[in-house]
Parts: C-alpha cells; sequence; structure tokens
C-alpha cells in the first residue's frame, strides 16, 4: 500500500530492514509508540494541536480534508436529513471509528464553522461497519477522510460522500525516536516533488 511502499523506500536508502506489527486498536498502538515498542505508526494521521499533545508527527506528507457520508437518495426523498451545507450538521450527530484522529479534525471544524454537533463513537465498529448502518437506516452521518472516499464509495453505491469540509488539514505519520524522525523527515523532505513520489501519489490517491 501507500505508507509501506514509501517507508520501505525510506528503509532501502539506509540499509534498514523492516519489522511490521499488525494492531488494529489505535490506543494500544499509541501506548506502544511512547514505550518505544513501536517507531513508527504506518497510518496517516491528521496533525492538529490536539494530536501534537499527544505524539510527535514526521513532515506531512499531504494534505486532505473530510468528507461526510450519507445517503444518497435522502437528497431527493428527505431533503430535511440530507446534509448539503456543513452548516446544516449544527445539532446533529457524526459517527467516526472508535480511537480515529479525525475526531479531532472533527472538533477543529467545529470551531471553525461556530456551530455546535456531537461526535460519538462505537465501540468495535469499522468503517466498513459504520457505512453499513447508514444503509441500515440505524445512523445518518459518518466523518472520513478524502483518502477513504474513493474505497468507500466504490464498495458502497447507495452512500454519497461528496460534502468536503473545505478546511485543507496536514497528514503524517505518529513517530516516537527524535533521530529516527529527522531521519524520515529529511528522506520525506528530498523526495516529495520526485518522479515515483508523484506517480506513488496518483496511484493510491487520485
Amino acid at each position: 500500500g501507500y505508507n509501506y511502499t514509501i517507508l520501505k523506500m525510506f528503509a532501502d536508502s539506509l540499509g534498514y530492514s523492516l519489522e511490521v506489527t499488525v494492531e488494529n486498536n489505535l490506543e494500544s498502538c499509541m501506548t506502544l509508540l511512547k514505550k518505544g515498542d513501536f517507531d513508527i505508526l504506518l497510518n496517516l494521521f491528521p496533525v492538529t494541536l490536539e494530536s501534537k499533545s499527544v505524539t510527535s508527527f514526521s513532515t506531512p506528507l499531504l494534505s486532505s480534508h473530510l468528507a461526510l457520508v450519507q445517503l444518497k437518495s435522502r437528497y431527493i426523498n428527505d431533503k430535511t436529513c440530507y446534509i448539503s451545507d456543513l452548516y446544516q450538521l449544527n445539532g446533529k450527530k457524526i459517527y467516526v471509528e472508535k480511537g480515529s484522529f479525525n475526531t479531532l479534525v472533527l472538533k477543529n471544524l467545529r470551531s471553525e464553522l461556530g456551530i455546535d454537533y456531537e461526535i460519538l463513537e462505537i465501540d468495535d465498529a469499522n468503517l466498513e461497519m459504520l457505512c453499513g448502518m447508514i444503509i441500515q437506516d440505524e445512523i445518518n452521518y459518518v466523518a472520513i477522510d478524502k483518502f477513504a472516499e474513493k474505497s468507500i464509495i466504490s464498495d458502497f453505491p447507495l452512500l454519497d460522500a461528496t460534502i468536503e469540509s473545505g478546511i485543507e488539514q496536514p497528514f503524517a505519520w505518529p513517530v516516537n525516536d527524535k533521530t529516527f524522525k529527522e531521519k524520515l523527515d529529511s528522506f520525506i523532505i528530498a523526495n516529495s516533488n520526485s518522479e515515483w513520489f508523484i506517480r506513488l501519489n496518483k496511484e493510491y490517491l487520485q
């Protein structure tokens, strides 16, 4: 995938070998990162003031913004529930994956817009499950980052993700060791405009 390809190029440039551990619980990942069991979390997270108080980040690899997932049919059948403008989220409930850093982005967006909405997480529900809950009419709105939009719309054609926050958010990898971070940052900066990096962005993100 996108993250692994870049990190593998970085590791190869230094003669490092990669040891990858699969861990789906974000809280456990952050704990292990702080303890030094992990050097890096191989997932792009939004860099906000709040997230930077929790961990250090690499140089951002790219920027994106949130998209709102909702039922496409509501545009025709229930316009009181269909969100066509972000200010209509005032008083609504928005769901995110448990432990998702998108919660922090939603908090920032709420402050930027000057409105109030409830941000909710459901235990043990991943993004695909949340989208399924929209289709089953159990919930109305899920917030995703733009990186997930392509796969979600492909897998769930009944859903709409055209409403976007418009506020660009930098995304980076959480890292632990300072020396490791400095080497990684230098690699990202040196290669961000390279042909292979641009090609990778087009392949995975466009």
